[in-house]
């Protein structure tokens, strides 16, 4: 498990993150290094975080991903890079994440689905979605399984909603177009969850 940056997931679902944010995942004790490189490629609002580094494009670079694009050519140190697509915050109420149903609305109302699967309209990319948790979660987000079919169950249903043809995208777990990983974290002793969004 990792740690997920804290973001309140107030952005509308009709338009994507407005500054792109990604998190670079590595060896537990490398963060110092990963981060040196990411200040090397003049990445922007690093963070170290447990096995990991969050960090930022830049206003003037975030039209053209171009701090997110030289994190794949040029560093060494991460094992995975992959953007945020919507994240809760415990500090919100609204955000906290109790049962399956939560789970599915939240996914809903965060996820902008024209940018991770298409227009709404023309061919559809396959996807497949993996969870990863930290910390006691509430009883109905607990089995990884489940859990992941919550969300694709959410987003292959909102897919639905924007066709006019009514067609849902394909799951491809072996090599999808769309790999997304789910991260989970629980607080107050399992009483409730938040959640982090990510496409790899």
């Amino acid at each position: 498990a990792f740690s997920t940056p804290q973001t309140p997931s107030s952005n509308p679902p009709t338009t994507p993150l407005e500054l792109r944010t990604y998190f670079a995942t590595c060896i537990p004790g490398l963060e110092p290094a990963l981060t040196r490189e990411l200040e090397s490629i003049n990445a922007h609002n690093i963070l170290p975080m447990k096995s990991g580094v969050q960090f930022t494009e830049s206003p003037e670079t975030n039209p053209n991903c171009e701090i997110g694009l030289r994190s794949l050519l040029w560093l060494r140190t991460p094992h995975r890079i992959m953007e945020l697509l919507a994240s809760s915050d415990e500090n919100y109420e609204e955000d906290r994440l109790v049962t399956a149903d939560d789970l599915y609305h939240f996914i809903q109302s965060v996820v902008h689905i024209p940018s991770v699967l298409g227009d709404g309209q023309g061919g559809m990319q396959t996807l497949a979605i993996k969870a990863t948790s930290g910390g006691m979660l509430p009883k109905e987000l607990c089995h990884s399984h489940f859990t992941s079919l919550t969300v694709k169950n959410a987003i292959v249903d909102a897919c639905r909603t924007l066709r006019s043809d009514g067609e849902r995208p394909n799951i491809d777990i072996k090599d999808p177009d769309v790999p997304l990983v789910l991260a989970l974290r629980g607080w107050n002793s399992g009483s409730y969850a938040t959640a982090s969004v990510y496409r790899c």
